[in-house]
Protein backbone atom coordinates (compact mmCIF):
# COMPACT_ATOMS: atom_id res chain seq x y z
CA UNK A 1 0.00 0.00 0.00
CA UNK A 2 1.33 3.25 -0.90
CA UNK A 3 0.36 6.88 -0.11
CA UNK A 4 0.97 10.36 -2.03
CA UNK A 5 3.58 12.35 -0.61
CA UNK A 6 1.57 15.10 -0.56
CA UNK A 7 0.39 13.70 2.70
CA UNK A 8 3.23 15.83 4.01
CA UNK A 9 1.60 18.70 3.43
CA UNK A 10 -0.89 18.41 6.20
CA UNK A 11 1.23 19.46 9.30
CA UNK A 12 2.31 22.34 8.27
CA UNK A 13 -1.16 23.11 7.15
CA UNK A 14 -2.34 22.03 10.84
CA UNK A 15 0.39 24.63 12.43
CA UNK A 16 -1.14 27.08 10.66
CA UNK A 17 -4.55 26.68 11.16
CA UNK A 18 -4.03 26.25 14.84
CA UNK A 19 -2.25 30.15 14.49
CA UNK A 20 -5.94 31.22 14.45
CA UNK A 21 -6.89 29.80 17.70
CA UNK A 22 -7.96 32.59 20.10
CA UNK A 23 -4.79 31.43 23.39
CA UNK A 24 -1.82 32.07 23.79
CA UNK A 25 0.63 31.85 21.05
CA UNK A 26 3.77 30.07 22.83
CA UNK A 27 1.36 26.33 23.32
CA UNK A 28 0.50 26.63 19.58
CA UNK A 29 4.16 27.82 18.63
CA UNK A 30 5.59 24.38 20.01
CA UNK A 31 2.79 22.58 18.20
CA UNK A 32 3.88 23.70 14.97
CA UNK A 33 7.12 23.09 15.64
CA UNK A 34 6.47 19.54 16.63
CA UNK A 35 4.36 19.03 13.35
CA UNK A 36 6.61 20.56 10.44
CA UNK A 37 9.27 18.01 12.88
CA UNK A 38 7.05 15.05 12.01
CA UNK A 39 6.98 15.80 8.75
CA UNK A 40 10.75 16.19 8.19
CA UNK A 41 10.52 12.57 9.84
CA UNK A 42 8.13 11.19 7.62
CA UNK A 43 10.15 12.28 4.60
CA UNK A 44 13.03 11.00 6.07
CA UNK A 45 11.73 7.24 6.90
CA UNK A 46 10.55 7.16 2.66
CA UNK A 47 14.20 7.89 2.38
CA UNK A 48 14.34 4.80 3.99
CA UNK A 49 11.60 2.64 2.74
CA UNK A 50 11.03 3.92 -0.83
CA UNK A 51 7.60 1.89 -1.22
CA UNK A 52 6.26 3.75 1.46
CA UNK A 53 5.45 6.92 -0.43
CA UNK A 54 4.68 6.72 -4.10
CA UNK A 55 6.71 9.91 -5.65
CA UNK A 56 5.78 11.95 -9.05
CA UNK A 57 9.02 9.58 -10.56
CA UNK A 58 7.75 6.81 -8.81
CA UNK A 59 8.16 4.91 -5.77
CA UNK A 60 11.49 6.08 -5.32
CA UNK A 61 11.57 9.57 -5.68
CA UNK A 62 14.93 10.07 -3.79
CA UNK A 63 15.00 13.77 -4.90
CA UNK A 64 11.81 15.29 -3.86
CA UNK A 65 12.09 13.27 -0.55
CA UNK A 66 15.52 14.47 0.02
CA UNK A 67 14.31 17.97 -0.49
CA UNK A 68 11.33 17.75 1.41
CA UNK A 69 12.75 16.60 4.46
CA UNK A 70 15.61 19.42 4.49
CA UNK A 71 12.63 22.15 3.94
CA UNK A 72 10.88 20.49 6.92
CA UNK A 73 13.99 19.78 9.21
CA UNK A 74 14.95 23.68 8.46
CA UNK A 75 11.68 24.88 9.00
CA UNK A 76 11.49 22.71 12.21
CA UNK A 77 14.42 24.23 13.17
CA UNK A 78 13.89 28.43 12.47
CA UNK A 79 10.24 28.05 14.01
CA UNK A 80 12.33 26.69 17.25
CA UNK A 81 14.50 29.50 17.34
CA UNK A 82 11.68 31.81 16.76
CA UNK A 83 10.09 30.20 20.24
CA UNK A 84 12.70 32.68 21.77
CA UNK A 85 13.34 35.40 19.35
CA UNK A 86 9.67 36.37 19.07
CA UNK A 87 8.15 35.14 22.54
CA UNK A 88 5.81 38.00 23.50
CA UNK A 89 6.28 40.02 20.53
CA UNK A 90 2.29 40.86 18.64
CA UNK A 91 3.38 39.97 15.14
CA UNK A 92 4.30 36.17 16.57
CA UNK A 93 0.84 34.64 15.65
CA UNK A 94 0.99 36.32 11.90
CA UNK A 95 4.68 34.81 11.58
CA UNK A 96 3.15 31.16 13.16
CA UNK A 97 0.60 31.10 10.82
CA UNK A 98 2.32 32.44 7.83
CA UNK A 99 5.58 30.24 8.59
CA UNK A 100 3.76 26.80 8.54
CA UNK A 101 1.88 28.16 4.85
CA UNK A 102 5.05 28.67 3.64
CA UNK A 103 6.97 25.81 5.03
CA UNK A 104 3.91 23.47 3.20
CA UNK A 105 3.81 25.61 -0.16
CA UNK A 106 7.68 24.53 -0.42
CA UNK A 107 6.56 20.96 0.68
CA UNK A 108 4.26 20.69 -2.22
CA UNK A 109 6.79 22.24 -4.74
CA UNK A 110 9.44 19.50 -3.75
CA UNK A 111 7.14 16.50 -3.74
CA UNK A 112 4.90 17.51 -6.26
CA UNK A 113 3.10 14.81 -8.44
CA UNK A 114 1.35 16.80 -11.16
CA UNK A 115 2.47 20.19 -12.79
CA UNK A 116 -0.68 22.02 -11.41
CA UNK A 117 0.17 20.84 -7.90
CA UNK A 118 3.52 22.42 -8.24
CA UNK A 119 2.47 25.73 -10.22
CA UNK A 120 -0.13 26.29 -6.53
CA UNK A 121 2.41 25.48 -4.19
CA UNK A 122 5.19 27.74 -5.98
CA UNK A 123 2.98 30.70 -5.97
CA UNK A 124 2.07 29.76 -1.96
CA UNK A 125 5.08 30.02 -0.82
CA UNK A 126 5.82 33.40 -2.89
CA UNK A 127 3.04 34.87 -1.16
CA UNK A 128 3.70 33.63 1.89
CA UNK A 129 7.48 35.03 2.06
CA UNK A 130 6.09 38.53 0.87
CA UNK A 131 3.17 37.96 3.79
CA UNK A 132 6.37 37.58 6.73
CA UNK A 133 8.46 40.09 5.25
CA UNK A 134 5.07 42.38 5.88
CA UNK A 135 5.40 41.13 9.34
CA UNK A 136 6.60 44.58 10.47
CA UNK A 137 5.22 46.65 7.79
CA UNK A 138 5.30 49.85 9.29
CA UNK A 139 9.02 49.99 9.40
CA UNK A 140 9.74 52.33 6.14
CA UNK A 141 12.97 49.79 5.94
CA UNK A 142 10.25 47.23 5.46
CA UNK A 143 8.46 48.63 2.53
CA UNK A 144 11.49 48.70 -0.19
CA UNK A 145 12.09 44.84 0.75
CA UNK A 146 8.02 44.35 0.27
CA UNK A 147 7.57 46.17 -2.68
CA UNK A 148 10.30 44.58 -4.93
CA UNK A 149 10.24 41.28 -3.28
CA UNK A 150 6.20 41.23 -4.35
CA UNK A 151 7.65 42.72 -8.01
CA UNK A 152 9.54 40.05 -9.11
CA UNK A 153 7.66 37.09 -7.98
CA UNK A 154 4.99 38.52 -9.25
CA UNK A 155 6.74 38.33 -12.43
CA UNK A 156 8.06 34.79 -11.98
CA UNK A 157 4.70 33.06 -11.09
CA UNK A 158 3.09 35.03 -13.89
CA UNK A 159 5.74 33.33 -16.25
CA UNK A 160 5.20 30.30 -14.63
CA UNK A 161 1.56 30.14 -14.90
CA UNK A 162 1.59 30.94 -18.67
CA UNK A 163 3.12 27.22 -19.68
CA UNK A 164 1.63 25.66 -17.07
CA UNK A 165 -2.23 26.63 -17.76
CA UNK A 166 -1.16 25.91 -22.01
CA UNK A 167 0.22 22.32 -20.97
CA UNK A 168 -2.83 21.76 -19.27
CA UNK A 169 -4.84 22.76 -21.81
CA UNK A 170 -2.95 20.44 -24.27
CA UNK A 171 -3.43 17.58 -22.14
CA UNK A 172 -7.27 17.76 -21.44
CA UNK A 173 -6.36 18.40 -17.21
CA UNK A 174 -3.68 18.11 -15.32
CA UNK A 175 -0.83 16.23 -16.15
CA UNK A 176 2.25 14.50 -14.21
CA UNK A 177 5.36 14.56 -14.95
CA UNK A 178 5.53 11.24 -16.95
CA UNK A 179 3.04 12.74 -18.96
CA UNK A 180 4.89 15.94 -19.63
CA UNK A 181 7.24 15.56 -22.57
CA UNK A 182 4.74 13.58 -24.81
CA UNK A 183 2.61 17.12 -24.13
CA UNK A 184 5.44 19.87 -24.40
CA UNK A 185 6.16 17.57 -27.78
CA UNK A 186 2.84 18.84 -28.97
CA UNK A 187 4.01 22.88 -28.85
CA UNK A 188 5.12 24.22 -32.01
CA UNK A 189 8.46 25.41 -32.35
CA UNK A 190 7.49 28.99 -31.36
CA UNK A 191 5.70 27.50 -28.11
CA UNK A 192 7.96 25.73 -27.19
CA UNK A 193 10.53 28.53 -26.79
CA UNK A 194 8.12 30.80 -25.20
CA UNK A 195 7.69 28.44 -22.24
CA UNK A 196 11.36 27.94 -21.91
CA UNK A 197 12.09 31.48 -21.75
CA UNK A 198 9.26 31.97 -19.53
CA UNK A 199 10.51 28.92 -16.98
CA UNK A 200 13.54 30.62 -16.85
CA UNK A 201 12.18 33.57 -16.10
CA UNK A 202 10.36 31.67 -13.17
CA UNK A 203 13.65 30.46 -11.79
CA UNK A 204 15.83 33.25 -12.02
CA UNK A 205 12.91 35.87 -10.40
CA UNK A 206 12.59 33.16 -7.55
CA UNK A 207 16.50 33.09 -7.04
CA UNK A 208 17.61 36.31 -6.79
CA UNK A 209 19.39 35.71 -10.23
CA UNK A 210 20.81 38.40 -12.30
CA UNK A 211 18.78 40.27 -13.55
CA UNK A 212 15.87 39.98 -10.90
CA UNK A 213 19.20 40.15 -7.62
CA UNK A 214 17.90 43.38 -6.41
CA UNK A 215 15.16 41.97 -3.98
CA UNK A 216 17.01 39.60 -1.50
CA UNK A 217 19.07 43.07 -0.49
CA UNK A 218 16.32 44.79 0.15
CA UNK A 219 14.92 42.18 2.64
CA UNK A 220 17.62 42.82 5.03
CA UNK A 221 15.13 44.74 7.47
CA UNK A 222 13.37 41.46 7.80
CA UNK A 223 13.07 39.74 11.34
CA UNK A 224 15.97 37.06 11.42
CA UNK A 225 13.84 33.90 11.30
CA UNK A 226 12.10 35.06 7.93
CA UNK A 227 16.03 35.65 6.87
CA UNK A 228 17.11 32.24 7.74
CA UNK A 229 13.47 30.67 6.43
CA UNK A 230 14.66 32.10 2.48
CA UNK A 231 16.94 28.70 2.72
CA UNK A 232 13.81 26.31 3.29
CA UNK A 233 13.01 26.01 -0.66
CA UNK A 234 12.42 29.51 -1.02
CA UNK A 235 15.43 31.96 -2.53
CA UNK A 236 16.58 28.48 -3.69
CA UNK A 237 13.57 26.73 -5.61
CA UNK A 238 15.06 26.86 -8.96
CA UNK A 239 16.45 23.32 -8.10
CA UNK A 240 13.28 22.20 -7.97
CA UNK A 241 11.88 23.88 -10.92
CA UNK A 242 14.34 22.75 -13.55
CA UNK A 243 14.65 19.45 -12.55
CA UNK A 244 11.27 18.74 -12.88
CA UNK A 245 10.32 21.03 -16.22
CA UNK A 246 14.08 20.00 -17.81
CA UNK A 247 12.34 18.03 -20.99
CA UNK A 248 10.81 21.50 -21.54
CA UNK A 249 13.83 23.44 -21.02
CA UNK A 250 15.63 20.87 -22.86
CA UNK A 251 13.84 21.48 -26.03
CA UNK A 252 13.89 25.58 -26.25
CA UNK A 253 17.83 25.07 -26.83
CA UNK A 254 18.68 28.41 -25.42
CA UNK A 255 17.65 27.47 -22.08
CA UNK A 256 20.45 26.06 -20.32
CA UNK A 257 23.36 28.75 -22.10
CA UNK A 258 20.90 30.94 -20.55
CA UNK A 259 20.93 29.91 -17.29
CA UNK A 260 24.71 29.60 -17.55
CA UNK A 261 25.17 33.60 -18.23
CA UNK A 262 22.66 34.74 -15.65
CA UNK A 263 24.42 32.01 -12.76
CA UNK A 264 28.18 33.28 -13.87
CA UNK A 265 26.80 36.97 -13.64
CA UNK A 266 24.74 36.44 -10.55
CA UNK A 267 27.95 34.63 -9.05
CA UNK A 268 30.30 37.72 -9.38
CA UNK A 269 27.38 40.48 -8.56
CA UNK A 270 27.16 38.77 -5.20
CA UNK A 271 30.68 38.03 -4.52
CA UNK A 272 31.30 41.66 -5.40
CA UNK A 273 28.56 42.28 -2.64
CA UNK A 274 30.39 40.44 0.22
CA UNK A 275 33.44 42.86 -0.75
CA UNK A 276 31.68 46.03 -0.34
CA UNK A 277 28.89 45.52 1.90
CA UNK A 278 28.62 47.72 5.09
CA UNK A 279 27.05 45.44 7.51
CA UNK A 280 27.50 41.85 8.28
CA UNK A 281 23.61 40.56 7.33
CA UNK A 282 24.09 42.92 3.66
CA UNK A 283 27.24 40.53 3.11
CA UNK A 284 25.16 37.33 4.17
CA UNK A 285 22.48 38.12 1.38
CA UNK A 286 25.23 39.07 -0.62
CA UNK A 287 26.74 35.48 -0.41
CA UNK A 288 23.13 34.01 -0.69
CA UNK A 289 23.05 35.67 -4.35
CA UNK A 290 26.85 33.98 -5.34
CA UNK A 291 25.78 30.73 -3.95
CA UNK A 292 22.37 30.44 -5.82
CA UNK A 293 24.52 31.60 -8.67
CA UNK A 294 26.65 28.26 -7.97
CA UNK A 295 23.58 26.14 -7.88
CA UNK A 296 22.03 27.27 -11.37
CA UNK A 297 25.42 27.06 -12.51
CA UNK A 298 25.69 23.02 -11.75
CA UNK A 299 21.90 23.39 -12.95
CA UNK A 300 22.94 24.60 -16.63
CA UNK A 301 25.78 22.07 -16.79
CA UNK A 302 23.10 19.75 -16.33
CA UNK A 303 23.74 18.29 -12.49
CA UNK A 304 21.12 18.65 -10.88
CA UNK A 305 22.18 16.28 -8.19
CA UNK A 306 24.84 18.42 -6.95
CA UNK A 307 22.47 21.50 -7.12
CA UNK A 308 20.70 19.90 -4.62
CA UNK A 309 23.47 18.80 -2.59
CA UNK A 310 24.75 22.48 -2.81
CA UNK A 311 20.92 23.36 -2.13
CA UNK A 312 20.45 21.61 1.14
CA UNK A 313 24.38 22.33 2.26
CA UNK A 314 24.25 25.77 1.53
CA UNK A 315 20.71 25.70 2.86
CA UNK A 316 21.85 24.73 6.78
CA UNK A 317 24.88 26.95 6.61
CA UNK A 318 23.29 29.81 5.77
CA UNK A 319 20.47 29.36 7.93
CA UNK A 320 22.72 28.98 10.92
CA UNK A 321 24.54 32.26 9.61
CA UNK A 322 21.59 34.12 10.04
CA UNK A 323 19.96 32.74 13.05
CA UNK A 324 23.27 33.79 14.95
CA UNK A 325 24.46 37.11 13.18
CA UNK A 326 24.18 38.66 16.48
CA UNK A 327 26.68 36.73 18.08
CA UNK A 328 28.94 37.21 14.98
CA UNK A 329 29.34 40.22 15.05
CA UNK A 330 31.25 39.51 18.83
CA UNK A 331 33.41 37.12 17.51
CA UNK A 332 34.64 38.99 14.69
CA UNK A 333 35.41 41.50 17.42
CA UNK A 334 37.55 38.58 19.38
CA UNK A 335 39.02 37.82 15.62
CA UNK A 336 40.23 41.11 14.93
CA UNK A 337 41.37 41.31 18.62
CA UNK A 338 43.79 38.69 18.56
CA UNK A 339 47.49 39.53 16.69
CA UNK A 340 47.94 38.32 13.30
CA UNK A 341 51.15 36.85 11.83
CA UNK A 342 52.30 39.66 8.80
CA UNK A 343 51.35 39.09 5.72
CA UNK A 344 54.73 37.56 2.97
CA UNK A 345 55.34 39.95 0.23
CA UNK A 346 53.40 40.16 -2.88
CA UNK A 347 55.38 37.35 -4.68
CA UNK A 348 54.98 35.03 -1.54
CA UNK A 349 51.23 35.83 -1.55
CA UNK A 350 51.14 35.31 -5.03
CA UNK A 351 52.97 32.02 -4.45
CA UNK A 352 50.59 30.64 -1.23
CA UNK A 353 47.61 31.27 -3.54
CA UNK A 354 49.22 29.08 -6.07
CA UNK A 355 50.00 26.32 -4.03
CA UNK A 356 46.47 27.08 -1.58
CA UNK A 357 44.75 25.79 -5.22
CA UNK A 358 46.97 23.25 -6.36
CA UNK A 359 46.17 21.77 -3.28
CA UNK A 360 42.57 21.75 -2.96
CA UNK A 361 42.45 21.15 -6.42
CA UNK A 362 44.40 17.84 -6.13
CA UNK A 363 43.00 16.53 -3.07
CA UNK A 364 39.76 16.99 -4.50
CA UNK A 365 40.55 15.79 -8.09
CA UNK A 366 42.35 12.39 -6.48
CA UNK A 367 39.42 11.52 -4.56
CA UNK A 368 37.27 12.15 -7.74
CA UNK A 369 39.25 9.74 -9.55
CA UNK A 370 39.62 7.10 -6.85
CA UNK A 371 35.82 7.25 -6.32
CA UNK A 372 35.47 6.65 -9.96
CA UNK A 373 33.23 9.64 -10.69
CA UNK A 374 32.85 10.68 -14.38
CA UNK A 375 29.54 12.44 -14.50
CA UNK A 376 28.67 16.17 -14.96
CA UNK A 377 27.57 16.47 -11.20
CA UNK A 378 30.80 15.04 -9.74
CA UNK A 379 32.86 17.07 -11.79
CA UNK A 380 30.58 20.63 -10.40
CA UNK A 381 30.75 19.22 -6.68
CA UNK A 382 34.60 18.64 -7.42
CA UNK A 383 34.82 22.06 -8.71
CA UNK A 384 33.01 23.87 -5.65
CA UNK A 385 35.09 21.53 -3.23
CA UNK A 386 38.38 22.86 -5.03
CA UNK A 387 37.48 26.91 -4.63
CA UNK A 388 36.28 26.19 -1.14
CA UNK A 389 39.60 25.00 0.21
CA UNK A 390 41.29 26.95 -2.06
CA UNK A 391 39.65 30.30 0.18
CA UNK A 392 39.99 28.44 3.53
CA UNK A 393 43.72 27.58 2.79
CA UNK A 394 45.21 30.61 1.50
CA UNK A 395 44.66 33.13 4.34
CA UNK A 396 47.20 30.49 6.18
CA UNK A 397 50.05 30.20 3.28
CA UNK A 398 50.42 34.14 2.80
CA UNK A 399 51.02 34.95 5.91
CA UNK A 400 54.12 34.60 7.92
CA UNK A 401 52.84 31.52 10.10
CA UNK A 402 55.06 28.60 11.24
CA UNK A 403 55.78 25.99 8.80
CA UNK A 404 54.79 23.50 11.20
CA UNK A 405 51.50 24.87 11.12
CA UNK A 406 51.52 25.38 7.29
CA UNK A 407 52.32 21.96 6.53
CA UNK A 408 49.45 20.81 8.96
CA UNK A 409 47.10 23.22 7.12
CA UNK A 410 47.87 21.90 4.12
CA UNK A 411 47.35 17.97 5.38
CA UNK A 412 43.78 18.96 6.56
CA UNK A 413 42.83 20.39 3.80
CA UNK A 414 43.91 17.44 1.38
CA UNK A 415 42.59 15.19 3.67
CA UNK A 416 38.86 17.13 4.23
CA UNK A 417 39.18 17.32 0.09
CA UNK A 418 39.65 13.66 -0.08
CA UNK A 419 37.04 12.75 2.22
CA UNK A 420 34.14 15.76 0.35
CA UNK A 421 35.12 14.17 -2.76
CA UNK A 422 34.24 10.28 -1.77
CA UNK A 423 30.88 11.71 0.47
CA UNK A 424 29.82 13.95 -2.61
CA UNK A 425 30.20 10.95 -4.77
CA UNK A 426 28.67 8.74 -2.33
CA UNK A 427 25.49 11.35 -2.46
CA UNK A 428 25.63 11.77 -5.93
CA UNK A 429 24.55 8.31 -6.35
CA UNK A 430 22.11 8.19 -4.17
CA UNK A 431 20.15 11.10 -5.20
CA UNK A 432 20.98 10.57 -9.51
CA UNK A 433 17.97 7.79 -8.94
CA UNK A 434 15.61 10.31 -8.29
CA UNK A 435 16.62 13.03 -10.48
CA UNK A 436 15.76 12.47 -14.34
CA UNK A 437 17.85 12.78 -17.32
CA UNK A 438 18.30 16.58 -18.50
CA UNK A 439 19.10 16.69 -22.06
CA UNK A 440 21.65 18.74 -23.49
CA UNK A 441 23.69 21.59 -21.03
CA UNK A 442 26.54 23.55 -21.05
CA UNK A 443 29.98 21.99 -20.83
CA UNK A 444 30.99 21.67 -17.37
CA UNK A 445 34.57 23.22 -18.08
CA UNK A 446 32.85 26.38 -18.55
CA UNK A 447 32.48 26.83 -14.73
CA UNK A 448 36.22 26.76 -14.71
CA UNK A 449 36.63 30.49 -15.71
CA UNK A 450 34.16 31.50 -13.15
CA UNK A 451 35.92 29.80 -10.17
CA UNK A 452 38.79 31.66 -10.98
CA UNK A 453 37.23 34.72 -11.29
CA UNK A 454 36.13 33.99 -8.12
CA UNK A 455 39.14 32.97 -6.26
CA UNK A 456 40.73 36.25 -8.03
CA UNK A 457 37.87 38.77 -6.08
CA UNK A 458 38.65 36.84 -3.13
CA UNK A 459 42.06 37.95 -3.02
CA UNK A 460 41.41 41.62 -3.96
CA UNK A 461 41.47 42.59 0.34
CA UNK A 462 45.57 41.72 0.13
CA UNK A 463 46.34 44.28 -2.33
CA UNK A 464 47.81 48.04 -1.15
CA UNK A 465 44.97 50.51 -0.80
CA UNK A 466 46.21 52.78 -3.33
CA UNK A 467 46.17 49.56 -5.84
CA UNK A 468 42.82 48.32 -4.69
CA UNK A 469 40.70 51.55 -4.33
CA UNK A 470 39.99 52.04 -7.90
CA UNK A 471 38.97 48.02 -8.00
CA UNK A 472 36.61 48.55 -4.96
CA UNK A 473 35.10 51.52 -6.61
CA UNK A 474 33.81 49.22 -9.82
CA UNK A 475 32.85 46.97 -7.26
CA UNK A 476 30.77 49.50 -5.61
CA UNK A 477 28.69 50.17 -8.86
CA UNK A 478 28.72 46.65 -10.05
CA UNK A 479 27.16 45.04 -6.69
CA UNK A 480 24.76 48.19 -6.37
CA UNK A 481 26.23 49.22 -2.43
CA UNK A 482 24.78 52.42 -0.74
CA UNK A 483 28.41 53.33 -0.28
CA UNK A 484 29.95 56.38 -1.91
CA UNK A 485 32.55 55.11 -4.84
CA UNK A 486 36.02 55.11 -3.30
CA UNK A 487 38.46 57.48 -5.30
CA UNK A 488 41.96 57.20 -5.01
CA UNK A 489 43.43 60.19 -3.59
CA UNK A 490 45.78 62.20 -5.93
CA UNK A 491 48.67 64.21 -4.29
CA UNK A 492 48.97 67.71 -4.39
CA UNK A 493 51.21 69.42 -7.11
CA UNK A 494 54.51 71.04 -5.35
CA UNK A 495 53.67 74.50 -7.76
CA UNK A 496 50.20 74.43 -6.79
CA UNK A 497 51.11 73.68 -3.21
CA UNK A 498 53.79 76.30 -2.80
CA UNK A 499 51.37 79.27 -5.26
CA UNK A 500 48.57 77.98 -2.28
CA UNK A 501 51.20 78.61 0.70
CA UNK A 502 51.86 82.24 -0.65
CA UNK A 503 48.29 83.18 -1.35
CA UNK A 504 46.38 82.15 1.18
CA UNK A 505 47.14 84.70 4.81
CA UNK A 506 48.93 83.12 7.53
CA UNK A 507 46.36 83.27 9.79
CA UNK A 508 43.72 81.86 7.66
CA UNK A 509 46.41 78.67 8.25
Amino acid sequence: MTITPLVLVLPPLIGAAAAAIPTRPDPIARTAVTLVATAAVLATAALALPQALAGPLGASDRFGLAAAGFVAALSAVVQGFALRHLRADPRQRWWIGWVNVLTAGALAVAVAPTVLTFAVGWSVTGAALVLLLATYRPVPQAVLGIRRTALAFVVGDAALWTPTLVLVRLHGGDLGWRDLPATAAQLPVGGITAAGLALVLTALSRSAQAPFHRWLPTTVAASTPVSAIMHAGVVNAATFLVVRFGVVLAEAGFAFPLLFVAGALSVLLGAAGMLVRPDLKSRLVASTTAQMGFMVLALAVGAPAAALIHLIGHGWYKAELFLRAGSQIDAIRVRDARPRAAPLSPVGRTVGTAAAAIVATGAVGTGILLAGSEDASALVLAALGSVTGTVVLRPILIRRTPAGRRLLAAIATASAGIAYAFAAHAMERFLAAGAPAQGPAVPWWFLLPVAALVVALSALPLLRPSHAAPLYGLLIRVAGSDLPPVRRARRARPALAALTHHLVPKDAE
